[in-house]
């Protein structure tokens, strides 16, 4: 048996731990992104001055979707966060800002109102830190 598969394999699956997103995760963001013709300085951007482009908007929607936290009536399932080691620590704060949440049924502003409430809520550059370093994958 070749042992070298076996060997990168545990490495791959050691460093996706350590780093705390997947490569189905990336790929999820990175089709979001595409879709949206959205850059990792579109994000930068609504962290540093809170605007958002149509196409930022609808990118944040794209991705709660993706990872099942924003559903398709509007409601908001934290499940995905609470399961996620690296974004665990975000928890408190998504809950307060579910519970914040006003039903729009422009879902794309309600994701960027659900991320700009996170942006408020989370300590200083914390959902920056953990959204730049996916987007730096992607």
């Amino acid at each position: 048996m070749d042992f070298f598969p076996c060997i990168a394999l545990c490495l791959l699956l050691t460093l996706e731990a350590a780093l705390g997103h997947s490569a189905e995760d990336v790929k999820k963001v990175k089709e979001c992104a595409d879709e949206h013709n959205i850059k990792a300085g579109d994000m930068e951007k609504f962290f540093d001055d809170k605007s958002a482009s149509k196409d930022l908007k609808c990118f944040m929607k794209c991705v709660l979707e993706q990872f099942d936290v924003l559903q398709e009536d509007g409601s908001f399932e934290l499940t995905h966060i609470k399961e996620s080691s690296h974004e665990a620590d975000l928890l408190p704060y998504a809950e307060e800002c579910v519970k914040a949440a006003k039903k729009n049924d422009d879902l794309c502003e309600m994701a960027y109102e659900h991320n700009l409430c996170m942006n408020e809520k989370a300590p200083e550059d914390k959902l920056k830190k953990t959204v730049m370093e996916f987007m730096d994958k992607v």
